[in-house]
């Protein structure tokens, strides 16, 4: 069934939703933090679980662009270039 995908491409899906679920579950844990820290009123747990969503949202982002090919969603490169519309 899957035979015709080809092996290098089932072990970067692989790979890319392993680290995609390791994130998530990074994300979740600084959620989590920071919610101890509101309820604790523990400023440490405050900043850990601060940290560990920016890790998280970053962490994200790199493997969607290093396994997803770094394509956006409209297929707009990210570049900002002035273009003379028809008018000038």
């Amino acid at each position: 069934m899957l035979a015709g995908l080809g092996k290098e491409f089932l072990v970067k899906l692989g790979r890319g939703l392993i680290l995609r679920l390791l994130a998530y579950s990074l994300f979740l844990l600084g959620f989590w933090l920071l919610f101890q820290a509101f309820e604790k009123s523990n400023i440490l747990l405050g900043v850990a679980g601060g940290a560990a969503v920016l890790v998280a949202m970053w962490a994200m982002v790199g493997f969607r662009r290093s396994y997803m090919g770094g394509h956006r969603a409209n297929g707009d490169s990210g570049r900002s270039i002035s273009r003379k519309g028809p008018d000038s």
